[in-house]
């Protein structure tokens, strides 16, 4: 089981120095994978502020600074990114540092109010991101080592690269995980229950799976007790008792669990999973 926080973790305006200092102080930072989200915009709702920052600016930074050894970003917003520019970001970040360790997630994502504020359409958006995934599957498959594509045989320059990066996708769509089996090396999910999983796994058995879990650590409590938020829930448990839930859940199929906290939350139980 490999495990993944994602920012933010501290209850205040982003920074990202303050973010990356405080989890600069964990002993086993470089077994832990370090997530950035992709949000266009934020609403301060609930304890769920995210990040307005792009995440691959924020992963070449982090890299040049820091040089933790395991990031990802869950997940590129297909329905606001163009699709050339973002092939084109990720082949220069693919010519600037050893991607070897990052997971580049995408998905439809965000929310339904976000989508009409910015005139993008809501019911559309699964159409949208197969389109988008058949566009990058088309560059995975055909980009030359020269940094040349052919485009309606028309051939362009976009930068040499010997590989464009495969994906993780955010979707519970078996059918498109399938359509492009070649391109997708994981899933993502959110959390979910273990029979879920387990049923999931089952149809994608090749695939890595990843699962978001917000978790609060407080080691008071008897059982695992849930927050309920507008649009997340959040599950409270003691550290004892999530050893057991990870070991369940990876039973069950999941490879990597990312920890989405609340800002402000104790980290110290993120050394004591490799204790397990």
């Amino acid at each position: 089981m490999e495990y993944g926080i994602m920012l933010p973790t501290l209850d205040r305006n982003f920074n990202i120095d303050d973010e990356l200092d405080r989890l600069n102080q964990l002993k086993n930072i470089n077994e832990l994978r370090i997530w950035f989200r992709d949000l266009p915009a934020t609403q301060k709702i609930d304890s769920d502020e995210g990040i307005a920052m792009d995440p691959l600016l924020a992963i070449q930074y982090v890299l040049s600074k820091y040089g933790f050894l395991k990031l990802g970003i869950g997940v590129l917003n297909t329905s606001f990114r163009n699709i050339m520019l973002t092939i084109r970001e990720l082949i220069t970040l693919g010519n600037l540092v050893n991607t070897e360790n990052l997971i580049i997630g995408v998905g439809s994502g965000e929310k339904e109010l976000l989508f009409k504020d910015s005139n993008i359409s809501w019911s559309e958006k699964s159409l949208n991101f197969e389109f988008w995934l058949t566009e990058y599957n088309h560059h995975f498959n055909n980009l030359e080592q020269n940094g040349r594509i052919n485009l309606k045989n028309h051939y362009y320059s976009m930068g040499a690269l010997k590989q464009i990066p495969r994906l993780a996708v955010a979707t519970k769509n078996i059918d498109m995980v399938n359509k492009f089996d070649k391109l997708i090396d994981s899933n993502i999910i959110w959390l979910s229950n273990l029979e879920d999983i387990s049923k999931l796994k089952q149809k994608i058995k090749n695939k890595k799976l990843i699962m978001f879990l917000p978790i609060s650590i407080n080691n008071a409590v008897k059982k695992i007790e849930i927050i309920q938020f507008e649009d997340r829930d959040i599950l409270v448990m003691t550290e004892e008792i999530l050893k057991l839930y990870l070991r369940e859940l990876e039973k069950f199929g999941v490879n990597e669990v990312i920890f989405s906290i609340i800002p402000g939350s104790n980290l110290n139980f993120l050394d004591n999973l490799y204790k397990f």
